[in-house]
């Protein structure tokens, strides 16, 4: 009689918290790439009724809303492509809430609302040779002794092994929805 291995996979939780800091990593890179764009940083991870905003993002008078889709799977061409239209249609209606509370008396003036998405693929190569929590770490370590220095922006070097896509005006129209 031959014996079997079973085959072990990872326990739920433990996939479920990869998925989680490789999104909360993938937010932090798009984050530093639009300050780099000379982007200014309003809110992250925003949270009202009808949702969550990844990042609020604002150049000159247009307030950007970003939706970051952060994929370790070569399955799309582009990671921006994950971005179903039911997404879509939960950001645009999380977004209007956002300018619904949003004091336009404490926060500057603002003519034009635009919704991209950042898609982030960061090869499986990567993600071997690094540890995302180990990254998180340090990235949590570097904001603090700059938060102690100065008020610095917050700037993540982006590893060249990570490909960044970045579409703007994503949605065709999301007030709409």
């Amino acid at each position: 009689m031959s014996s079997s291995k079973a085959v072990c996979h990872q326990p739920y939780a433990q996939q479920r918290d990869r998925r989680k800091n490789l999104g909360i990593y993938g937010e932090t890179l798009a984050q530093s790439y639009l300050e780099a764009e000379g982007y200014i940083l309003e809110a992250k991870n925003w949270v009202g009724q009808r949702g969550e905003l990844d990042l609020i993002m604002r150049k000159n008078t247009i307030l950007v809303i970003v939706e970051v889709r952060t994929t370790s799977t070569a399955w799309l061409e582009r990671p921006a492509e994950a971005t179903p239209l039911s997404k879509q249609k939960q950001v645009a209606r999380c977004a209007d809430e956002y300018l619904v509370k949003r004091n336009p008396q404490t926060m500057p003036t603002i003519d034009h609302i635009r919704f991209d998405i950042i898609g982030l693929f960061l090869p499986q190569s990567f993600l071997n040779k690094t540890s995302i929590s180990h990254l998180l770490t340090e990235q949590k370590t570097q904001n603090q002794k700059q938060t102690s220095q100065s008020s610095l922006q917050q700037n993540t070097e982006i590893p060249s092994e990570i490909h960044i896509d970045h579409v703007e005006n994503a949605y065709t129209s999301p007030w709409a929805f």
